[in-house]
């Protein structure tokens, strides 16, 4: 099977995932812009990528959005590059987190594709507790959520470590959510001084 796999700090979630599907005889190609190293057999499609440009006279959340836009058009034109090369993924894994996602189901409709979405997030993640909301943390939260939306919408499925992740998602995407434990090897608990003595 074809996979493409898309993260800004590639690896990342796709750490431990990546080589195993190498393992089992999957052929994988993956699109961020990190220079951390990876496996070999993997092919990775680095884009640029300047964060903090100067954005005067702007709202911070439009500079947010901006990066997205600009993460989103550079992994899009990365895979537009596959494309024209002859290749295309049975299935897109993405964290859509940076924007990445935004133009993948339209340049590889035929590809499902299943997103890492981490959290809707709500006030109580940020710290926000108090009522009412202010105007400026209610835009801040929606903004946050609605590239999110956005990605659930285009997804086949998505996928969260653990069910109290899974359960800040509106009920909407409920149906596409599925809750596959990323795990801690049991070696690095059972050694590790973050362990609580008897």
């Amino acid at each position: 099977m074809r996979l493409l796999l898309v993260h800004q700090n590639f690896p990342g979630q796709f750490r431990d995932l990546a080589p195993a599907l190498c393992d089992l005889g999957h052929e994988l190609k993956a699109i961020g812009s990190s220079q951390r190293p990876s496996d070999p057999r993997i092919e990775v499609i680095r884009y640029g990528h300047t964060s903090g440009m100067e954005r005067q006279g702007i709202h911070a959340l439009t500079a947010e959005v901006d990066d997205w836009i600009r993460r989103g058009e550079q992994a899009g034109l990365a895979a537009m590059g596959l494309r024209e090369r002859g290749w295309a993924p049975d299935v897109i894994l993405a964290h859509p987190g940076w924007g990445e996602a935004m133009l993948l189901r339209q340049i590889f409709p035929s590809s499902p594709l299943l997103v890492w979405p981490e959290l809707w997030l709500g006030p109580e993640h940020m710290g926000l507790e108090q009522q009412p909301l202010t105007v400026p943390q209610m835009h801040y939260l929606r903004m946050k959520n609605w590239l999110v939306d956005g990605a659930m919408a285009d997804a086949a499925a998505a996928v969260l470590p653990t069910r109290y992740q899974g359960n800040t998602f509106p009920d909407r995407w409920q149906h596409k959510i599925h809750v596959i434990h990323e795990g801690v090897p049991q070696g690095f608990w059972a050694q590790s001084a973050w362990r609580a003595s008897p």
